[in-house]
């Protein structure tokens, strides 16, 4: 129990492997297609932990230390700001288009998936770009890594891999499971990268404005899930400099 207690133990990002792995073993187990039916019910159940990973970063960005009324208004007022001017810094450095890129690449690879003889290697690589490339891969290991409560983010970014798995394993083979590789090396180093950031970690308000931020960024992903809108979520990225930075000087 200690093990999984350290503090140098990326714990939210143990529970996206452990996900991803179980998320395969059943879809393997399955070997069927998940119906249209099916589907959507999951795609509600990943908008809903969706949501709630959002209303508990936003809660926890809100109400840390001094949470006064004024001091609430104002970190909203920062949060807003931020995700403004990091959305033009993100168009500006391309971040969506890189991501778009990345996407289409791997929906390339989707539609060569009947081929037997590559499906272990599409499915890894797939797997791994879907896993890998999204905001919440880095969100959630910077909230895991600064915050010292449950890692929202990673939990609800863990139960989206694991029905993703699931859904891909029947169509790629074992292939998809061995993405947990790059997914927790890289989520972790992130984790343990922000873990060792001590001024950000120790100041309350810094913290704030990370997770407020991280939260609202989390929020926008419900539209993405249930196809109401395209969102360039990462073009927000920025924003988490921008916000921290901001909170350090007018509070």
């Amino acid at each position: 129990m200690d093990f999984f207690t350290a503090p140098w133990f990326p714990l939210g990002t143990f529970i996206n492997g452990v996900c991803i792995l179980v998320g395969g073993f059943t879809g393997l187990w399955l070997r069927r297609q998940l119906s249209a039916g099916v589907q959507l019910k999951f795609r509600y159940f990943l908008a809903f932990m969706t949501i709630a990973a959002a209303v508990g970063m936003i809660y926890k960005g809100a109400t840390g230390g001094d949470a006064g009324f004024g001091r609430m208004v104002t970190r909203f007022g920062i949060v807003f700001v931020s995700l403004i001017v990091g959305a033009l810094a993100g168009r500006l450095l391309g971040f969506q288009r890189q991501l778009d890129k990345l996407g289409a690449f791997a929906r390339a690879r989707l539609s060569k998936a009947d081929d037997k003889n590559s499906g272990i290697s599409e499915g890894f690589v797939t797997c791994t770009i879907l896993f890998c490339v999204g905001p919440m891969s880095l969100v959630g290991p910077i909230e895991d890594g600064l915050g010292k409560g449950i890692p929202f983010a990673l939990l609800a970014k863990s139960a989206m891999d694991g029905v993703a798995t699931l859904a891909m394993a029947p169509r790629f083979g074992w292939g998809v499971m061995l993405a947990v590789i790059p997914v927790v090396s890289m989520q972790g180093t992130v984790t343990l990268l922000a873990r060792s950031f001590a001024p950000l970690r120790d100041n309350p308000e810094l913290l704030s404005a990370v997770s407020l931020t991280g939260g609202m960024m989390v929020m926008t992903i419900v539209l993405v899930i249930l196809e109401v809108r395209k969102v360039p979520l990462a073009d927000y990225l920025p924003a988490l400099v921008v916000a921290p930075l901001l909170a350090n000087w007018l509070l």
